[in-house]
């Protein structure tokens, strides 16, 4: 797919730890003009002048006016001050959507909206398309994000990244099954990307990478770090306020160390001569028991072995390289198999997060885009 411009609206950081925006507008930039548009964050005519931002604007401008192919960040510019108002917040985001696509217009034929959150279906109404993606991650309960629905509605193609999560959202939105797709999980298989052959690696480290928050079953985790005292477990990662205190018990034990958020592009160098990759989430959460951890095939491709709760989505992968558990005991005991296990060859491994690359996803995506 050549030549189009791609609009992705974000809905979140770009410095967030979870990096499928970035990875997915560098893909596609190879060959197209990406446009990353903060539509939540208007800037101030005090920003725009007074700092660097209007150069980068203009520059920005100029080069998806062009049709130059890469990735671009715009921001829309207030028309209307004291922005803390809701009522003036709002104008400035519609006013923004709406000045963009004057210049999409240009390029109508050319458009594609390639959304990752159902926020993005609030604003769809504000913006002219060829075609709408919707590149569907994680579970939003239908109930809870009725903007879901309309982006459903209007999209060409609702790209589900495992199985269960296609089930799900087949079941909510019934008349949508035909738009439907499933595609891998999606991976940065350049980033972790480990040796392909017998290395040293640590008996006595197990590795934790990703924010500490809701999702983490932090009895689990307290269980295995009190039975294996002779074992250190590395935590990478920011914590969220509600279970901060949990965790600053959890790092009162000699045997944890925890390092705080991380720049992703350091994980893989912290990450080597772990000896097992954990994921102890709570998989009560509906948002837990419908998702497609990345993390288990960054591990996969820096040659380490994962112990999780069990996943649906994992299903497929096999027990040597994945081990799901359903008890506090069988997640100990799958951390202290692998790390008494001789490591004879891990290429095998980094092929299952190979399998779900980042690029394998968005050409999934790409070819069933062309069939509609």
């Amino acid at each position: 797919m050549k030549g189009y411009h791609i609009l992705i609206p974000l809905h979140m950081s770009l410095d967030h730890g979870c990096d499928y925006v970035v990875q997915t507008a560098r893909i596609l930039g190879k060959s197209n003009v990406v446009i990353l548009y903060d539509f939540r964050s208007p800037l101030s005519w005090k920003s725009v002048f007074f700092t660097k931002e209007f150069g980068g604007l203009i520059r920005n401008a100029y080069s998806i006016l062009s049709r130059r192919t890469g990735v671009y960040m715009l921001r829309p510019v207030a028309c209307l001050p004291f922005q803390r108002w809701d009522w003036a917040y709002r104008i400035n985001v519609s006013c923004g959507l709406s000045f963009l696509n004057t210049i999409l217009m240009a390029f109508r034929k050319k458009v594609i909206i390639w959304g990752f959150d159902p926020v993005v279906g609030t604003i769809l109404q504000h913006l002219s398309a060829r075609k709408i993606v919707y590149d569907c991650i994680d579970y939003f309960p239908a109930a809870k994000y009725p903007a879901e629905y309309d982006l459903c509605r209007r999209a060409d193609i609702i790209a589900c990244n495992s199985d269960p999560l296609l089930a799900k959202k087949t079941g909510e939105y019934d008349g949508f099954r035909h738009k439907m797709i499933r595609v891998v999980c999606g991976c940065n298989t350049d980033l972790f990307n480990g040796p392909k052959y017998p290395s040293n690696f640590s008996r006595k480290k197990v590795a934790y990478m990703g924010t500490i928050d809701y999702r983490v079953d932090m009895r689990l985790l307290e269980y295995v770090i009190r039975n294996n005292p002779d074992v250190v477990f590395n935590i990478y990662g920011a914590c969220s306020k509600g279970v901060q205190a949990r965790l600053d018990v959890l790092t009162r034990h000699a045997n944890v160390l925890y390092h705080g958020a991380v720049a992703k592009k350091r994980l893989p160098g912290l990450l080597k001569g772990a000896g097992v990759g954990i994921i102890p989430y709570n998989n009560r959460e509906p948002f837990v028991r419908f998702s497609h951890p990345m993390k288990a095939y960054e591990y996969l491709g820096m040659g380490i072995p994962v112990v999780t709760t069990a996943i649906p989505a994992l299903n497929g992968v096999s027990r040597d390289r994945i081990l799901q558990t359903d008890t506090r005991k069988q997640f100990n005991e799958g951390i202290r198999a692998f790390l008494s296990r001789r490591r004879r060859h891990i290429n095998h491994y980094s092929s299952v997060a190979r399998a779900n690359s980042w690029t394998a996803k968005v050409s999934q995506i790409v070819m069933h885009l062309r069939a509609t």
